[in-house]
């Protein structure tokens, strides 16, 4: 897959900040020939790491209020919002071998000459964390080599996540127990398998979609300021369908802005303006789509309206 990047000027900001897709891979040949019975079989394994974003908080839009030129500013954006990791430490253990070596600009790295078997990769790498300092990120996975080549998609860190609660009625507003109910998020991606998020509704119609990944706040922060949030198709909006046996319903498209997500956009979005208004650059402006536009919600939860299932027609 290409790699892409994503520009501020597009958000709504003045400063261009090349923040590249989270979602990202390197092609690998998954062939393998069968040996001869003589011959010993030698794999390979190759990997790409990417970084999650860190929690925004009063402490990070302080620093980042002191930065002074926009390299610095690019730098402490790409270390606490996270995007592939570069120079991480790859180690490798199993089969009686410990091997070690760096992922590249891209994020990947890659081991040649195994035996089949288990083994262990774990990736370690320390980031500038704006508010907190030097922070270490660790992540382990295991994995089995058998006749072909494996690749491995790894993480440093825990990626912001949250919940979408609501309910269902039919046309009297009565409650509608046992609705299928399916989520998913806004723009779908062009490539590689939707993820959706599903749940039967209890006795009183309820329905709680969890562990939905928060969009980043840098996307929230550039849709404050009237900026494009769906750059790089990464989804900013979720749509909700329900249905039983009679009918269909709809929740309309909103965006995946909760209360935390907003608290963090917004000291993500002041301290960005701060930082343009010492440079003679950018406004203060901050555009008022908290009243409106976004769903009721209390910390990391989303409470959508409610669906109404509309009979099918016979």
């Amino acid at each position: 897959m290409k790699r892409q990047h994503k520009s501020w000027k597009r958000l709504g900001y003045v400063v261009f900040l090349a923040i590249g897709l989270l979602s990202h891979c390197r092609a690998v040949d998954g062939s393998a020939r069968v040996p001869d019975k003589n011959q010993t079989i030698r794999l390979g394994l190759s990997g790409s790491v990417t970084e999650c974003e860190v929690e925004f908080t009063e402490a990070a839009a302080e620093q980042l209020k002191r930065i002074n030129t926009p390299a610095a500013l690019e730098r402490a954006v790409f270390a606490h919002f996270g995007t592939w990791s570069s120079n991480a430490v790859v180690r490798l253990l199993g089969q009686g071998m410990k091997l070690e070596t760096r992922t590249d600009e891209w994020g990947n790295f890659e081991f040649g000459n195994l035996q089949p078997g288990d083994y262990e990769v774990s990736v370690e790498k320390k980031r500038d964390i704006l508010g907190r300092g030097g922070v270490s990120f660790t992540a382990k996975e295991k994995v089995k080599l058998g006749t072909r080549h494996a690749h491995l998609e790894m993480t440093l860190g825990e990626r912001q996540r949250m919940a979408v609660k609501g309910k269902v009625v039919d046309a009297e507003g009565k409650s509608v127990a046992g609705a299928r109910v399916t989520g998913y998020g806004v723009p779908r991606p062009e490539q590689g398998a939707e993820r959706t998020f599903k749940a039967v509704t209890d006795k009183d119609g309820n329905y709680d979609l969890k562990d939905i990944p928060q969009p980043s706040v840098w996307a929230a922060g550039g849709w404050l300021n009237g900026g494009d949030p769906t750059v790089g198709q990464n989804p900013f909006y979720f749509e909700i369908y329900a249905e039983n046996d009679s009918g269909k319903g709809i929740c309309p498209r909103m965006p995946l802005v909760s209360k935390s997500l907003l608290e963090q956009a917004q000291r993500f979005h002041g301290a960005m303006n701060a930082v343009q208004a010492r440079w003679g650059k950018g406004s203060q402006h901050l555009s008022n789509k908290t009243k409106d536009e976004l769903p009721k919600s209390s910390g990391n939860t989303i409470f959508a309206p409610d669906i109404v299932i509309k009979k099918t027609a016979e």
